[in-house]
């Protein structure tokens, strides 16, 4: 039997590595969507095949907001286009979606996950204040 946990644990490290500025990772930025839905389909594999409904109930109830969000902007506000309010609601409920994810699989990281992710959160925070002190141009003219 796989080990959800395990999965998502990496996910998690992948995703947070790709959350690195795109200005020094140029041509990765559907990457995070991809680790974002990749969760999502362990949260309904999992639910399907082990039956762990339940464990992902946040994620249920966050999907089923932004469902309501985008049947009621469609259907009564009619501020936007359709596409542009779809668009909307994938940007808003990722972030949700995969920390609902990861909270339902109750992950147990392993030594060298945590190690990994320590360390890439210190080189995230890192070239954030490098870009909120010194601006883009500083950040490109460091990375590349």
């Amino acid at each position: 039997m796989l080990r959800i946990d395990n999965i998502v644990g990496w996910l998690l490290i992948v995703l947070l590595f790709f959350l690195i500025p795109s200005v020094i990772a140029p041509g990765i930025k559907f990457l995070d969507e991809a680790v974002y839905m990749t969760l999502l389909f362990i949260a309904v594999l999992d639910s399907a095949f082990n039956n762990h409904w339940k464990h992902y109930t946040l994620c249920w109830i966050i999907i089923g907001v932004m469902f309501f969000y985008v049947v009621y902007s469609m259907i009564f506000v009619h501020y936007n286009t359709k596409s542009a309010i779809v668009y909307d609601a994938i940007i808003e409920c990722k972030q949700y979606i995969a920390f609902a994810v990861v909270f339902g699989t109750k992950i147990k990281l392993l030594s060298v996950q945590k190690y990994l992710l320590r360390y890439i959160a210190v080189i995230n925070v890192a070239i954030s204040f490098i870009t909120i002190f010194g601006g883009y141009q500083l950040v490109a003219m460091i990375f590349g």
